[in-house]
């Protein structure tokens, strides 16, 4: 059997091993959680605009998944750790673009501080 990595017992592709937080040396991401997958173009705008006006160009991802329970979730990770006067500007432009986008305000989950994702440390067994 050849060494291929793996993460929780699935093997990685090859191009998501020196991607994103690896090759920019991220080490932590202020994340926003939200439920679900689907939202409207103009909350995306929204977020986004709030996004760089508090964060001054960082490096942003986005990605969807779904929990071992079925629940889909969207995270929104931004490279590196905002101060907590940021963390809540962040917090009223997401909710302020779920408003104006019709979008139920209970789909907003939190706003935390994460070390680099446990996603990005393949094993090699």
């Amino acid at each position: 059997m050849a060494a291929t990595p793996t993460y929780q017992g699935r093997s990685v592709p090859e191009e998501g091993q020196l991607q994103g937080e690896q090759r920019y040396g991220i080490t932590k991401v202020t994340r926003i959680r939200l439920f679900g997958r689907w939202f409207p173009s103009g909350f995306w705008r929204d977020v986004m605009a709030a996004i760089s006006e508090i964060t001054d160009n960082q490096l942003v991802s986005v990605r969807s998944f779904r929990t071992p329970r079925g629940v889909i979730l969207t995270d929104i990770d931004i490279a590196g750790e905002l101060s907590a006067d940021k963390i809540r500007k962040l917090e009223d432009g997401v909710i302020k673009a779920m408003e104006s986008n019709d979008v139920n305000v209970r789909r907003f989950l939190k706003i935390e501080i994460r070390e680099r994702p446990a996603s990005l440390f393949v094993s090699q067994d």
